[in-house]
């Protein structure tokens, strides 16, 4: 029997500490970190927080405004707050960080928000 935490492009394990289901991120979900205007990029995206990739080191616990977006579809701003960031190994020249964010607006209006990206993402893995 599948378990749901097993689906395709769905990441859990049962010793993960977070408590949703988390889609793995898709070359169509475009997020940019919108007070320097660049791009990032995202692994997973939960309704939770999410996890990106960039080239630039995140404070633990500041806060930031993101847009996301998925082909077709009018972007979302969000804000995160940073609950761990990390160098990535590689050529010292290049660095870059895997950095996780919770969603910090508890609103109904953002919570409703990440609802419908979460809905959008999954979406569209469902198709491909």
């Amino acid at each position: 029997m599948d378990r749901p935490d097993r689906l395709p492009g769905l990441s859990s394990t049962s010793h993960d500490r977070r408590r949703a289901l988390r889609l793995e991120a898709l070359n169509r979900l475009h997020v940019r970190l919108v007070v320097q205007d660049r791009p990032v990029i995202v692994r997973e995206i939960g309704l939770g927080g999410f996890s990106i990739e960039a080239p630039l080191p995140f404070a633990i616990g500041s806060v930031h405004e993101f847009e996301f977006g998925i082909d077709g579809t009018p972007p979302v701003r969000l804000t995160g707050r940073t609950a761990h960031c990390r160098r990535l190994p590689g050529a010292a020249d290049v660095a870059y960080y895997i950095a996780g964010f919770a969603f910090a607006d508890q609103s109904d209006v953002a919570t409703a928000a990440v609802e419908e990206l979460f809905d959008r993402v999954a979406a569209v893995i469902s198709f491909e």
